[in-house]
């Protein structure tokens, strides 16, 4: 469950950084430290990524396994259901990029996912 506390945030990402340094990343502290940049969003029930970001696609982004930057979207996927199969890609079910939330993210084929991004209103020309 993601952590409201900013103070619990600061607190894990010292670890996490402390952590990092050395080597020793286990998979418990790397879970607690990617929820602990997480911001519930009560009206629309995302999950909001608080950490880094990729700068030109808007992705959340998380570095847990020795510097290897990935996206924050795809490894929230794995912590809830466990490995993304062969070929698919997460797609946003809410359409917010820096979501989190696993039950607003969806394994799909590329062009499921490039179908329903067409079909989003957000990405029609005014």
């Amino acid at each position: 469950m993601p952590h409201k506390n900013a103070e619990a945030r600061r607190a894990y990402m010292k670890d996490y950084i402390r952590q990092r340094r050395s080597g020793r990343c286990d998979p418990e502290t790397q879970r607690a430290l990617f929820e602990a940049v997480i911001f519930l969003d009560p009206l629309s029930g995302c999950w909001l990524w608080c950490g880094g970001a990729n700068q030109s696609t808007g992705y959340g982004s998380f570095s847990p396994r020795h510097g290897r930057t990935e996206m924050a979207h795809r490894i929230a996927y794995e912590l809830a259901r466990g490995p993304i199969p062969p070929g698919l890609v997460i797609d946003h079910r809410c359409k917010v990029r820096l979501c989190v939330n696993p039950a607003h993210l969806e394994a799909v084929t590329q062009q499921v996912n490039w179908h329903r991004s067409l079909n989003n209103p957000h990405n029609k020309p005014t």
